[in-house]
C-alpha cells in the first residue's frame, strides 16, 4: 500500500523559512502535497511536513548521499519516490547550522540550472 503525503507541519516550515532568511535566498511559495513548498529559478525547491524537510539536491547526489546519511531519505510522497529530492530527517532539519547547509547546496544546485519555463496552460475545448 503506497505512503499517503505526509502531513504538513509548521514547525519545519518556520525552521525552513528562517534558513532562507539567514541565508538572502528569495523562494516563491505555493501549495503542493497539501503543504507550503518553495520554489527557486522555477524548480520545487524545498518543503517541510512532519518528518523534516525535503529539498531538491538533482538526481545525481541523490542515491549517494542516501547511502552515506542515515538521516536522509528519500521523498516519496504518495509512496513514489522523486528522484531529485531527498528528505532530511528531524535531527538535521532541527539544527539551524546544518539545515542552513542543506538549504545552501539545493539553492546552489537548482540557480546553476537554466531558469524554468512555465508551460502555458492547455486552453479547455
Amino acid at each position: 500500500m503506497a505512503e499517503r503525503i505526509l502531513p504538513f507541519s509548521e514547525d519545519m516550515h518556520q525552521l525552513l523559512g528562517d534558513a532562507l532568511s539567514a541565508l538572502g535566498i528569495e523562494a516563491e511559495e505555493k501549495k503542493m502535497f497539501g503543504h507550503h513548498t518553495m520554489f527557486l529559478n522555477g524548480y520545487m525547491f524545498a518543503g517541510g511536513n512532519v518528518r523534516g524537510i525535503f529539498l531538491n539536491i538533482g538526481r545525481d547526489e541523490v542515491d549517494r548521499l542516501l547511502q552515506e546519511n542515515n538521516q536522509l531519505f528519500p521523498f516519496a510522497p504518495g509512496g513514489r519516490a522523486m528522484r531529485d529530492y531527498i528528505q532530511l530527517g528531524l535531527p538535521i532539519a532541527e539544527d539551524p547550522s546544518e539545515l542552513k547547509a542543506w538549504v545552501k547546496r539545493s539553492a546552489n544546485y537548482l540557480t546553476s540550472l537554466p531558469p524554468k519555463v512555465k508551460k502555458p496552460k492547455k486552453k479547455k475545448a
